[in-house]
């Protein structure tokens, strides 16, 4: 299948642009994050902001839990920014003029305007024949929303950028039934500044893992490499479905667009599946034995479209 194809593509670029974050690919099937990088100055600053000294610090192990590790509350309002933030997230049908190959997922950038992966949507043939579904998920008393099906229209606009893995599309105001408005999903407005995170941060992605109704991966998914500049690798659970979702710092902004998975690869650079074995595209991609994971940048996405696109 040309998605799986495309997929597979652009899992060998994220393994030319850098390696895997150093202690990730262990044999160990368990994730080995980067340790949060302490500033002394910052250190320096609370010690005299509380009236504390640096000896105290050494021989407190609860106040160095403290200073050093941070504080990891956050104001209650948090999880319905959350909820709120979900709402412009939608599962993608990816089909072609030959039938449908799987899903993937989406979200509003501005009214009637969605982007997601090139490799979930490559081609006008695909959007054409692709639809995006809000509303996959389930409500707060646990029974599933009604679902809304919007089609596409790729006359109105698409665009898509192969090397950074991104299309922006256009969709019909109206949803297929004629019962729901596009407008009533809102959307995600993109920061096209930096500094929206820093590696040992936390981020959260909301996604259809498998094209199943619509997860989160809630915070404790560290970013692991700041150091490619269109791109950013974290660590997070992801499943094929999830491509095109969005990944959020704390602030429910969106600081990149999850695109691929860094697999593990053996000594020869063949792909490992979970068992350890050789992987081959006959198996899935949902036998890969994923490692890490990488977004493509907000900003480099909103720097193509305002000098390209």
């Amino acid at each position: 299948m040309k998605h799986l194809q495309k997929l597979i593509e652009q899992v060998e670029k994220t393994k030319q642009r850098h390696p895997a974050t150093p202690g990730s690919q262990t044999g160990s099937h368990t994730y080995v994050r980067s340790k949060s990088i302490v500033d002394p100055k910052q250190v320096a600053l609370y010690l005299q902001e509380n009236d504390l000294n640096l000896t105290r610090l050494i021989n407190d192990p609860l106040l160095r839990e403290r200073v050093i590790a941070g504080d990891d509350t956050l104001d209650v309002n948090y999880m319905q920014n959350g909820a709120n933030a979900s709402k412009p997230v939608c599962r993608i049908t990816i089909r072609s003029s030959d039938g449908e190959e799987g899903y993937g997922t989406g979200f509003l950038i501005a009214p009637q305007i969605l982007v997601t992966n090139n490799h979930v949507l490559p081609d006008s043939n695909y959007g054409s024949n692709s639809y995006a579904e809000f509303n996959y998920e389930k409500g707060p008393d646990g029974i599933p929303l009604p679902e809304r099906v919007f089609r596409f229209n790729t006359s109105q606009l698409f665009y898509t950028n192969e090397e950074l893995d991104y299309t922006i599309i256009w969709v019909e105001e109206q949803s297929v039934d004629g019962l729901a408005f596009i407008h009533q999903f809102n959307f995600l407005k993109l920061n096209p500044n930096l500094g929206k995170t820093k590696e040992g941060n936390f981020v959260s992605v909301i996604q259809h893992p498998d094209g199943k109704m619509k997860k989160v991966a809630l915070r404790q998914n560290e970013i692991t490499n700041l150091s490619l500049p269109k791109f950013v690798r974290y660590v997070t659970d992801t499943k094929s479905g999830s491509s095109g979702a969005p990944v959020f710092n704390d602030k429910w902004e969106v600081v990149a667009v999850h695109h691929a998975g860094i697999p593990r690869y053996n000594n020869e650079g063949q792909i490992l599946n979970l068992t350890g074995g050789i992987w081959d595209k006959s198996q899935g991609e949902v036998q890969v034995d994923w490692i890490e994971n990488e977004g493509v940048r907000v900003s480099s996405i909103i720097y193509d479209i305002t000098t390209t696109a």
